[in-house]
């Protein structure tokens, strides 16, 4: 399903560099990046989908668009829980009253329903030098979930919160 080595390679290769920048040398809790800047710089040339992934599975809370509000959410809530993802807002059905959170480049495989369910696939979007890079696939449990948000207030931050369940989704 991965049609580039190169984006394989330079995906994997980008994974250990942060693992190596981020959790040894500088011992960060939690990084916020912004992934589309390094699509054209040719010593990077993907987006670092493969790297936020890894670093969250191994309990490093990190986040795409600089997003440093939701690092802070996922610091929060794995030091609660133990572990955490990022997630988004895709479709709300006020009927049925369900959400689907999702995100296209950041989540957890550490929280996958299945581990053999977790699968590479070339990233769907933003291509770099060296392509699009690499993501996962996977599905999370079924089961009671709690969401957490930290949003700006006047008065400084608001964390805001709810309780859950995930559902089988259709289609998966």
């Amino acid at each position: 399903q991965i049609k580039s080595s190169a984006a394989l390679e330079h995906s994997v290769r980008l994974a250990l560099a942060m693992e190596k920048v981020i959790c040894e040398d500088c011992q960060a809790d939690a990084v916020g990046i912004l992934d589309q800047v390094w699509l054209r710089e040719p010593r990077v040339g993907i987006p670092p989908i493969l790297p936020v992934i890894y670093l969250n599975s191994k309990g490093i809370p990190c986040s795409n668009e600089v997003d440093v509000a939701s690092a802070a959410a996922q610091l929060i809530l794995r030091f609660l829980a133990g572990t955490s993802a990022i997630q988004e807002f895709f479709d709300m059905n006020f009927q049925k009253n369900t959400i689907v959170l999702a995100h296209d480049s950041n989540g957890n495989p550490a929280m996958a329903k299945h581990a053999s369910d977790v699968v590479l696939k070339e990233a769907p979007m933003y291509a770099g030098v060296w392509g699009s890079g690499v993501a996962c696939e996977f599905v999370y449990p079924e089961g009671e979930v709690t969401l957490l948000s930290v949003a700006p207030a006047p008065s400084g931050w608001r964390l805001i919160f709810t309780e859950g369940e995930s559902v089988r989704s259709e289609g998966r």
